[in-house]
């Protein structure tokens, strides 16, 4: 029966592993099975291995309190919303991680997380994805600009938006930095862990999206003034100038950054229409479906709107459903003004908490990373909406395995004494 016991309890575990591993590829059927899985798997251990016995509150768990009152926004907003649109079904779709891991970190998980598995498995896939692409770009290609954009339409169409798969790579390269520096593997170990951190570096120096690159630069800046104040590490000081150095030339040189004025972003354009929405209605906002169509039709009578996004929007034939454009697909581009306008004043501050309680958590030395993974969701959540193109499961994942994996007897074999 302890041998039952024991692989049941890695079920919970391998499904986290195998959604980790999916999160930068469009949401799917994949990603709906392996969700379901964990309908399946979470009660089957929670049972089996009756982890209600060890189970008791701890101020950790407010997140997961917070992450399900975010979630009960969208059907309780649905109840004085009075129109209904598909969206309202794609927004309860995509805002489910909230519920479930509320409620999976609220009562507790498997002790199997293992966050080394987790960074060699983002990492493994991050590799992968940009061996693929440069497989299909080929060398055949003149000048760094033309191959960066042949490298960045190839992963537009068969991988993801760069928002999607920049953040990917930048939390894969937080879990692997946690490999790096805080583990006690050997030497060769981190050589190799190292080695495939150097492929998600060159996608996001080559990348035609800002918010990726400033994302990584962020992180390292963090890092690195984090271990020279309190670990002493001055020898990170030359590999840290080595990195940003060589992504500074590659930015420097590539035509494709001086092409994109920031006054010229359709999302000046897009949050300007946005707040002049909320002015109006700061405390209850408009409901998600009565926010989107505001937006549609404010955004359709402004100039600057409809020259920047709108235009945009009626060119790209992935927007046309049987010859018409489908205006509901525009959205707001921050999570910040979205949740105000949807749900009023309580959605954006519970959204602030989502990002805010993750940061008191008190994980030893596993806190760091944490904080480096929200702080990477954060900077995307500044400029994307959340759902196809800003996964909230890069937010609640990483908050429910570094949580658990601290109190994890596997992780504490690979992990420095008091992580």
């Amino acid at each position: 029966m302890k041998k039952v016991q024991n692989i049941i309890s890695y079920l919970p575990f391998v499904v986290v592993l195998l959604l980790m591993a999916s999160l930068p590829f469009p949401y799917g059927p994949f990603q709906r099975i392996v969700s379901y899985l964990i309908a399946i798997v979470y009660p089957l251990d929670y049972i089996i291995n009756k982890r209600w016995e060890g189970w008791k509150w701890s101020s950790r768990k407010w997140i997961y309190v917070v992450f399900i009152a975010f979630f009960a926004l969208v059907p309780i907003s649905q109840l004085f919303d009075p129109i209904r649109t598909p969206l309202y079904s794609f927004t309860l779709e995509h805002y489910a991680p909230f519920l479930i891991i509320g409620l999976c970190g609220m009562f507790g998980m498997t002790d199997k997380i293992r966050l080394d598995y987790i960074a060699w498995a983002m990492l493994a896939v991050s590799c992968g994805i940009v061996l693929y692409l440069i497989g299909r770009v080929g060398f055949a290609i003149d000048g760094l600009y033309n191959w960066a954009v042949a490298f960045n339409t190839y992963r537009w169409g068969e991988v993801n938006s760069h928002m999607v798969v920049n953040l990917y790579f930048n939390l894969s390269l937080i879990m692997g930095a946690m490999i790096l520096l805080e583990s006690q593997y050997k030497w060769s170990v981190k050589a190799a862990t190292g080695f495939l951190m150097v492929f998600p570096i060159f996608a996001l120096s080559i990348s035609e999206g800002r918010t990726g690159l400033l994302t990584f630069l962020v992180s390292t800046l963090i890092l690195t003034i984090y271990y020279l104040f309190t670990r002493r590490r001055w020898w990170m000081m030359t590999i840290i100038t080595f990195i940003i150095a060589g992504v500074g030339v590659m930015v420097g040189t590539s035509s494709q950054w001086k092409e994109k004025p920031v006054a010229d972003n359709p999302r000046m354009s897009i949050w300007r229409v946005e707040s002049q929405m909320i002015r109006e209605r700061p405390i209850t906002g408009y409901g998600i479906c009565s926010a989107r169509e505001e937006l549609i039709s404010r955004g359709l009578a402004d100039e600057q709107f409809k020259d920047r996004y709108a235009c945009e929007i009626e060119g790209d034939p992935q927007y046309r459903k049987n010859g018409v454009v489908t205006y509901e697909k525009m959205h707001p581009h921050n999570v910040f003004l979205e949740s105000w306008a949807q749900f009023g004043i309580i959605g954006v501050l519970l959204f602030i908490a989502c990002l805010i309680l993750p940061f008191c958590m008190k994980l030893g030395e596993l806190q760091l990373y944490l904080d480096l993974a929200v702080v990477a969701f954060s900077i995307q959540a500044c400029f994307e909406s959340l759902g196809t193109h800003l996964l909230p499961l890069c937010l609640c994942l990483p908050v429910l395995v570094f949580h658990y994996a601290r109190e994890s007897s596997a992780s504490a074999r690979r992990m420095p004494k008091g992580v």
